[in-house]
């Protein structure tokens, strides 16, 4: 599992098929109306079945688990 950081969507950051494996979070808005986002994925594939725009991809170090914080809390529909 990774740790992905990308862009994705204008004016709507939500994943393209419900419901999903693991959490994700916005962290930002661009300019150009794209929004910053973090998320945890299988892998390449698996990201892009989620968010098939998704750009600036950066897939980050393999992880073996979740680190919620209070930067990145539990979302309340994640049930995992």
């Amino acid at each position: 599992m990774y740790r992905a950081y990308f862009n994705t969507g204008e004016e709507d950051y939500r994943t393209a098929i419900w419901p999903i494996k693991h959490p994700y979070w916005v962290i930002g808005y661009e300019l150009d109306g794209t929004y910053e986002m973090v998320a945890y994925v299988d892998d390449m594939e698996h990201l892009l079945s989620q968010w098939p725009e998704a750009e600036n991809i950066e897939m980050g170090k393999q992880v073996d688990g979740y680190i919620f914080t209070s930067t990145f809390p539990k979302p309340a529909w994640f049930r995992g």
